[in-house]
């Protein structure tokens, strides 16, 4: 198991979309972007029950999330792993902070009825490259 660096763990206190990358059935790439935070221990990302990337992650749970600094596209972080539990237990719960995170509003404000799930994907391979902003 790895962890995020350090060096990278406030991207996960700023408003920073990430991209989750699954496969599809056929094995071609799925990706969206997402709403991701971390625990110290997984990454994790909410959708509804049966979206396409809660189908993709039953057929194959590896998946890799990318999540890109707003402030700076050259600084991110990239982990590839897989989805070690999918639960309900506190989707909604997870959907309101980071709602409240990403548009500084208390409650995630659509579809409350339809079920969600969460993801806990542990990290196998971390990747943070340092990359310097070109400049002028």
């Amino acid at each position: 198991m790895e962890t995020i660096p350090e060096s990278r763990l406030d991207l996960f206190e700023k408003p920073a979309i990430a991209t989750f990358a699954s496969s599809l059935p056929d094995g071609r790439p799925h990706v969206a972007p997402v709403w991701v935070d971390y625990d110290g221990a997984h990454l994790l990302v909410v959708t509804l029950e049966g979206s396409r990337k809660h189908k993709n992650v039953q057929h194959d749970p590896r998946v890799t999330v990318t999540v890109i600094d707003p402030d700076d596209m050259y600084r991110y972080v990239e982990v590839r792993g897989h989805v070690e539990t999918v639960s309900e237990d506190d989707a909604l719960e997870f959907s309101d902070e980071q709602a409240k995170r990403y548009w500084g509003v208390e409650q995630y404000p659509y579809s409350r009825e339809k079920p969600r799930v969460l993801f806990h994907i542990q990290p196998e391979r971390v990747v943070a490259p340092t990359m310097e902003t070109p400049t002028e």
